[in-house]
């Protein structure tokens, strides 16, 4: 191009002439690309006129965050909002233009898994039930249980008999992954067992104790107390303990379970027998071998029974702590006559029997 400036004063004309040269501007466009997976690694794209050099800034502040690829990556160690540009340059000519692309870098957190504890069953063949709570990572999860294949299902319910390591695995859409192993324990328990006392036999006017010690499994039990007599009234039939009214020979059952429903099962026969006490008027201890005692019907029945006996002049004449059918008095050296005696029976409360009782020889 020339430009030519025309001067003129008082009839007086110059003239000054120049030639320059104009040259078309680059043209540049940049674009930008923001991956759904690894959000903060970042495609930049840019278009051209060609011949040009090439010039990107990332927009962090550092001077060193730059490309003179046409179409780098880049990416960011923060999140949030920033403006790149991108720069052409005319080699032949220097002249040079400048596009801005603004961008937002979204925060890509972690896949994490929540920590699972270690639980165990109380019985084997209890279920339990885990949940998987996990933060981050992209939606569209995918979830495996103890090496399953993945699916949606949050949570699981697992019916074991023995112990053993779980596994849980969450995935989200772009593929990352977090795992928690967790250990689930099965408890092992020895049988139940029970302790009853012996069989016995006790007064037919007495009521009973029933008893039972249990031993093993879950140390957690319930009683179950029956019999074959259907007069019998069990008055706690629920309980390791119960009194029993009963007014023939019976057999008490006794089945004891545990959380776990292990069983055992054992009984007591318990006897009924006459306990009145029925003192003589008379006897002779003349050696015939018949009436030759002072026997009480029935006082064998209650140990540690006190007899003593008294003449008819207040004289004790014998007394033992410990009345049985062979400790009992016999009548030796003791004159024919009419005779007291005391029986002190060590019942609840005690019992005093008194009455007189003839010696005859």
């Amino acid at each position: 191009h020339t430009v030519s400036v025309i001067i003129s004063q008082y009839n007086c004309i110059d003239t000054a002439t120049t030639t320059f040269n104009t040259y078309p501007q680059p043209q540049v466009t940049g674009s930008v690309q923001i991956p759904y997976c690894n959000s903060s690694t970042v495609q930049f794209n840019s278009a051209s006129t060609p011949g040009g050099t090439l010039l990107w800034n990332f927009g962090t502040g550092n001077t060193g965050d730059t490309s003179v690829v046409a179409s780098p990556g880049f990416t960011y160690q923060n999140s949030g909002n920033y403006v790149a540009s991108v720069t052409v340059t005319d080699t032949a000519t220097q002249c040079f233009t400048t596009d801005t692309v603004g961008l937002y870098v979204p925060a890509d957190p972690p896949l994490v898994l929540g920590a699972m504890r270690n639980r165990s069953v109380l019985c084997k063949g209890d279920t339990l039930q885990f949940s998987a709570n996990f933060t981050g990572g992209k939606p569209g999860y995918g979830i495996a249980w103890n090496n399953a294949t993945f699916g949606n299902q949050l949570t699981y319910v697992l019916t074991t008999t023995q112990p053993q390591l779980f596994q849980v695995v969450v995935r989200d859409s772009c593929g990352k992954r977090d795992t928690a192993n967790f250990q689930v324990g099965v408890p092992s328990y020895s049988p139940v067992t029970l302790s009853l006392k012996d069989d016995t036999t006790i007064c037919s006017y007495e009521n009973y104790q029933l008893a039972v010690t249990a031993a093993g499994g879950t140390n957690s039990y319930n009683y179950t107390w029956t019999s074959n007599n259907l007069a019998a009234n069990i008055l706690n039939p629920g309980y390791d303990t119960s009194t029993v009214l009963f007014n023939a020979n019976t057999r008490f059952f006794v089945l004891v379970s545990d959380a776990c429903k292990s069983t055992a099962r054992d009984s007591i026969e318990i006897g009924k027998k006459p306990c009145d006490i029925n003192p003589p008027n008379v006897f002779t201890p003349n050696g015939d071998n018949s009436n030759n005692k002072f026997v009480v019907s029935n006082l064998d029945y209650y140990p540690n029974t006190r007899l003593t006996i008294f003449n008819r002049w207040g004289n004790m004449v014998y007394q033992t702590a410990n009345y049985s059918i062979d400790n009992t008095w016999d009548g030796n050296n003791a004159d024919a006559g009419v005779y007291y005696y005391i029986i002190d029976v060590p019942l609840t409360p005690p019992q005093t029997l008194t009455g007189f009782v003839q010696l005859l020889r």
